[in-house]
């Protein structure tokens, strides 16, 4: 039961019968922390047919009125301990579990994985100990430096003003909060970094600082950039494109090796 607000939903994408219980990968959807909703992607049902349990979970997200900021990341905790209590029914392996996400939901899927390992992460509904131990984690062009971000567009502006409730020099500790360097530690979940060059809305440079300084402290990482590709790299056009192939190749590579 969530403690406030309307229920959250996810969808699960199935492998094939037969191969034993699955590995579990939890997708967080983009969408600026303001919009955007579960479903059909390049990578769900990929994934699935390459043997992944692939849960795809929605967040609550934020409105002029609602800046949670500091609660997006416990809604994916949430989805984390329904994976821990519910998947051994669903023939999911809890001990098996990766997370992923695009955009804002590659922020959501960074930070809930590092503050996962760190014991810290307070999901918003469900058994805290049925949180399961997330091995590895994926950001696609992921906004892990909102404080960096925010003065960078006039999108990054709307999205501080709705999602954190204002500018980084207004709320500095809740920017912090969100930045997900901020909850990096040496035995964090080994990382992957799939970031476009051209990216306008998420731009490069503070992705490839955050992929250098979890390198430096020692966390396994990969950062990928995708030379010349916008944000997204295409996988927001309902069709399968280099972009996607690319980033569907780095996804299965590296779950197959942290993960499986």
């Amino acid at each position: 039961m969530l403690r406030a607000g309307p229920p959250l939903l996810a969808d699960l994408y199935l492998p094939r019968p037969g191969g034993g219980p699955a590995p579990v990968l939890v997708r967080v959807h983009g969408g600026g922390f303001v919009q955007g909703s579960r479903g059909p992607s390049p990578y769900n049902r990929f994934l699935a047919d390459n043997g992944y349990a692939v849960v795809d979970v929605d967040y609550r997200l934020a409105t002029e009125e609602l800046h949670n900021w500091d609660t997006q990341v416990g809604d994916v905790g949430c989805a984390l301990t329904w994976v821990g209590t519910a998947g051994p029914g669903l023939g999911l392996d809890t001990s098996r579990v990766g997370i992923f996400g695009e955009s804002a939901g590659g922020n959501l899927a960074v930070d809930a994985a590092y503050l996962d390992r760190a014991g810290a992460l307070a999901p918003t509904c469900g058994d805290l100990a049925a949180l399961p131990r997330v091995r590895a984690v994926a950001g696609m062009y992921p906004a892990v430096d909102l404080t960096a971000t925010e003065p960078f567009s006039a999108i990054g502006r709307q999205v501080g003003a709705a999602y954190i409730g204002g500018s980084p020099e207004q709320f500095p500790q809740r920017y912090a909060f969100t930045d997900s360097i901020t909850h990096a530690r040496p035995d964090s979940p080994p990382t992957l970094v799939v970031q476009g060059s051209a990216d306008h809305l998420v731009p490069a440079a503070p992705v490839a600082r955050f992929a250098a300084a979890t390198d430096e402290l020692g966390i396994p990482t990969r950062y990928l950039q995708l030379p010349g590709l916008e944000h997204g790299a295409g996988d927001g056009l309902g069709t399968v494109t280099p972009g996607t192939e690319l980033q569907r190749a780095a996804l299965l590579s590296w779950f197959d090796r942290w993960v499986r």
